[in-house]
């Protein structure tokens, strides 16, 4: 993306007045989880059109959540044509501040030929992974990445409801196939 652009999303993730609910970004590609081909042969992120083909607007929107502690934010998605739900653990190893993010990306409605959709064998389930950037004053921060998925093939849509409560914000996603909800396609978790 443009670094306008990236200023823009930032100072609305940023934005005090929201800072107390959840946020949702709507993207065409899932943000994480990554292709397996990437965690076996880094170059291949080239030949993506995912959020893993750009580490450097990847890496830099992780930093920019883990460094300012942005709460409750979840990416919609569904280019890859397979449903899943992400949360994602980015540490500044420096300072040693966190930040949770959840992706869920949902499945084409009618999406009939198997060599145009993802399987949930293309991607990393379970993924950890280290970059590094420069930080003011010519130093660099490394920071660290854990990646849990859930997947849940097949045809369908997602439908997410965020409900709050006083123990705070809850999301429950609910994965469905042509008439109905899919087996053990339900995931509820706090997003804040």
């Amino acid at each position: 993306m443009r670094p306008d652009q990236f200023q823009k999303l930032c100072k609305w993730l940023a934005a005090a007045r929201f800072a107390a609910s959840p946020k949702f970004v709507m993207t065409a590609s899932a943000l994480l989880p990554r292709r397996l081909t990437v965690g076996q042969q880094p170059a291949s992120a080239l030949a993506s059109d995912a959020w893993e083909g750009y580490p450097l607007s990847l890496h830099s929107l992780l930093r920019f959540l883990c460094d300012n502690q942005i709460k409750g934010l979840v990416f919609l998605s569904g280019d890859e044509h397979v449903s899943s739900v992400t949360e994602a653990r980015v540490t500044c190893l420096k300072t040693g501040a966190v930040c949770t993010l959840h992706s869920i990306h949902s499945s084409g409605l009618f999406s009939p030929y198997p060599f145009a959709n993802g399987s949930p064998d293309d991607f990393i389930a379970n993924d950890g992974f280290e970059f590094k950037l420069p930080c003011g004053a010519g130093g660099i921060r490394e920071y660290r990445c854990e990646v849990e998925t859930k997947f849940f093939p097949g045809d369908g849509f997602a439908l997410a409801t965020a409900q709050s409560n006083s123990l705070g914000w809850f999301l429950d996603v609910e994965f469905y196939g042509a008439a109905r909800p899919k087996p053990r396609g339900n995931v509820k978790f706090q997003v804040m």
